[in-house]
């Protein structure tokens, strides 16, 4: 199982000087992450990047299928094919959505958030460029941090 707020709690306290750093995460995640985050937060440039399923958004119309609670691995089997269903999926997504960047900005945490069928290079690169004022004016960044032109 995944306890979030023990990992950023042991990151707070490995991390001595003032970096960057970047956490990696669906953030799909019991609650209690939320302090540890702020904390972590206020003694380092954290940049939240943030892996993104389509399907954490909007459960298609499979049929019945068996979902996995991650934490407890308990099997529950669901109709995914009712409507109900399917938009009380919605609402959560959307309450899911709302709380992450209320938190992200009450602790002052840059997110990046890339879908899972984006290629990660070029996501990060350009957040990268975005994020620094040096690189702004520049029409592209290679990894090397060189322009392509």
């Amino acid at each position: 199982s995944t306890h979030f707020d023990a990992v950023l709690r042991d990151a707070a306290s490995r991390v001595k000087r003032r970096c960057t750093v970047f956490l990696v995460s669906d953030f799909i995640s019991a609650p209690g992450w939320e302090l540890p985050l702020s904390q972590l937060a206020q003694r380092h440039d954290l940049v939240a990047v943030r892996l993104r399923d389509p399907i954490e958004q909007a459960l298609p119309a499979l049929g019945v299928v068996p979902v996995q609670d991650a934490e407890t691995h308990e099997i529950v089997w669901l109709d995914s094919q009712e409507a109900g269903l399917r938009q009380r999926f919605a609402e959560l997504a959307d309450e899911r959505e709302r709380r992450l960047r209320e938190v992200w900005a009450q602790s002052g945490v840059d997110c990046l958030e890339i879908d899972t069928q984006e290629p990660l290079d070029a996501a990060f690169l350009e957040f990268i460029r975005l994020r620094n004022p040096r690189l702004r004016g520049r029409s592209g960044v290679t990894s090397s941090g060189s322009s392509h032109g």
